[in-house]
């Protein structure tokens, strides 16, 4: 016998239905206000205890009540932190929107702050996207399509796209972009350009090794370059910044790098013994760490009687450590 329905019955469900998605477009709604009254962005644990974030509850709701399309809408929404944790509820369900989002959301240029414990950083938001993409959201074909946009475009300016440019292979298919984006003054790009050590290149890393603002990254070219040309002028730099009071440590941390891959040059050699035979105890003592670092990475027989001369402290050996994987 067929089942029937009475119009009452489908009117009773029909009814239901609404109300059920009204009380979920309210929840929703709810929710997102609530979201939006923060300034900061937290994962599950904060602060140095690691208690669960009531700001991460809230994210959990969003997740478990808002339809895509609401999560959607919510990436035009004006708080930031609102539009994050949104892009991460349909990072997380997988949704097959996710690269049309990324690519209408490459230029979202605020500041996020972003907790999670103790520590507490900044990043752009359209970083946030991007370094959030879980493994199988976008297909191969689709990252390449997305990495090609935000190399073309020079408006897009991210953390994401330095990242693309340090690692382009010194190949001529890519030499024309990365020597554009290294005279427009971007660092990465000048040290990829570095790598392929050509002549017409070398005015380039002289120009930015005498700017402000962006000399870290013409030492990191000259270790990539270590061309005759640069040595005078580098070890110039090194010597303005031994006699201040005041240091820029990654700065100097790359300047030894650098010299160690002049290794024939006296002036290295005397510059290295300065450091190791400073007068004062804790000069000595850190940047003969930043010494280590450099004939570590760059070894060479010259620097084997190094080796044996820098006795450093438990402190130092740890922070030895840890620079040594800081500069790649």
């Amino acid at each position: 016998m067929a089942l029937r329905i009475s119009l009452l019955t489908v009117l009773l469900i029909i009814n239901y239905t609404e109300t059920v998605c009204q009380n979920n477009s309210d929840s929703v709604k709810s929710i997102v206000n609530d979201i939006a009254q923060r300034h900061i962005l937290q994962y599950e644990k904060i602060g140095i205890s690691g208690e669960v974030s009531n700001l991460w509850i809230n994210y959990q709701k969003l997740k478990q009540f808002a339809s895509e399309q609401e999560l959607i809408d919510n990436m035009s929404h004006e708080s930031k932190i609102v539009r994050c944790y949104s892009f991460m509820a349909l990072n997380e369900a997988n949704s097959n929107k996710i690269f049309e989002i990324l690519v209408n959301n490459l230029k979202d240029n605020e500041s996020i702050g972003i907790q999670a414990f103790d520590v507490i950083y900044s990043r752009k938001v359209s970083d946030f996207y991007l370094s959030s993409i879980l493994p199988g959201n976008i297909s191969p074909s689709e990252r390449l399509r997305l990495d090609s946009m935000i190399l073309i475009d020079q408006s897009i300016q991210l953390a994401y796209k330095n990242a693309l440019l340090n690692e382009l292979p010194a190949t001529d298919k890519y030499y024309g972009i990365i020597r554009q984006y290294a005279e427009l003054g971007n660092g990465d790009a000048l040290v990829t350009l570095a790598r392929f050590q050509r002549e017409a290149d070398k005015d380039l890393i002289l120009k930015t090794l005498d700017s402000k603002g962006n000399q870290y990254f013409a030492f990191k070219a000259i270790r990539e370059f270590p061309d005759k040309d640069f040595f005078k002028p580098l070890t110039k730099q090194f010597y303005k910044r031994w006699y201040r009071t005041h240091y820029n440590y990654s700065e100097l941390r790359m300047i030894y790098q650098a010299l160690a891959k002049f290794p024939e040059q006296k002036g290295t050699i005397k510059i290295f013994n300065k450091t190791t035979k400073a007068l004062g105890r804790w000069k000595r003592d850190y940047f003969s760490t930043y010494v280590k670092v450099a004939i570590t990475k760059y070894p060479h027989k010259n620097f084997d009687y190094l080796v044996e001369r820098i006795d450093l402290s438990d402190f130092n050996e740890r922070a030895f450590k840890d620079y040594f994987e800081i500069d790649k």
